[in-house]
């Protein structure tokens, strides 16, 4: 197999940024998928096409799950893991915190990672056994080991029925810690988190919202679980993840009991 995973899946995700960016501040049209907080625009559906496009030219038996597309499998060991906008509303609002996650699968485990954020072109990545880096320098999370002093992250899902559950979770996450955020997209908190701004992040999301960033959140020095602490299992539709440091871990599933 080709051992150029991590440079054609960083060539792909700056191609898609450059789409991105094209359309930052225009009128293009945006459709509500399944509420009016889940959002498609063109920008989201050209960057996913470019990203398709730049991988199966190189990986063209390669199975690929992306968000518009839904999975296009070939059965192979590998499967590309892609969401070509995260942060939709946030990037038709004009806050900068959207970006552009390409994962790598083998065997249903995380492998490969690559997240950029488009608005200030910071780009974090990993591959399994090699270490994690934004703009080509080491990052690591942090060691903060006392909820009471730490910053944790989570977000809130699609519908009105889903948000009030999360605000239920949220709340138990959000007392015992130092600083609660939420809003900033799940593909960012997991870059934040790999670098040490935050010490962890829970939420329920579909594996292209978590897939990338698993992998540079373990090579960072972090640990990833679902909410019972088991491994994730990445062919469900849905995963509920909690990342963290590490050290907050235990404690983080606690807060879930």
């Amino acid at each position: 197999m080709s051992d150029n995973f991590l440079d054609i899946a960083q060539s792909a995700a700056a191609q898609a940024a450059h789409i991105i960016h094209k359309t930052t501040g225009t009128s293009e049209a945006i459709t509500e998928k399944v509420s009016r907080f889940d959002l498609v625009t063109q920008a989201d559906l050209n960057s996913e096409k470019q990203i398709l496009s730049t991988l199966k030219k190189s990986f063209p038996r390669h199975n690929f799950l992306s968000e518009e597309l839904g999975l296009q499998s070939s059965n192979s060991e590998y499967t590309w893991v892609i969401d070509p906008l995260d942060g939709t509303s946030l990037f038709t609002a004009g806050l900068p915190e959207y970006s552009v996650s390409i994962g790598l699968l083998h065997n249903n485990q995380p492998f490969l990672g690559v997240i950029l954020r488009v608005a200030t072109n910071e780009i974090y990545y990993a591959q399994k056994g090699g270490g994690a880096f934004k703009n080509n320098l080491p990052i690591h999370t942090n060691s903060i080991t006392d909820l009471s002093r730490a910053v944790i992250g989570s977000d809130y899902q699609n519908t009105k029925e889903q948000r009030v559950k999360d605000h239920a979770r949220n709340l138990k996450l959000m007392l015992p810690a130092k600083t609660f955020r939420t809003g900033a997209g799940s593909v960012s908190s997991l870059a934040d988190l790999a670098e040490g701004r935050l010490s962890g992040f829970i939420h329920m999301c579909k594996p292209w919202d978590f897939a990338a960033g698993a992998a540079i959140v373990a090579e960072a020095g972090g640990e990833v679980t679902d909410w019972n602490g088991h491994p994730i299992n990445w062919t469900r539709d849905w995963i509920e993840g909690v990342f963290s440091n590490h050290h907050l871990h235990h404690a983080l599933l606690n807060q879930l009991i």
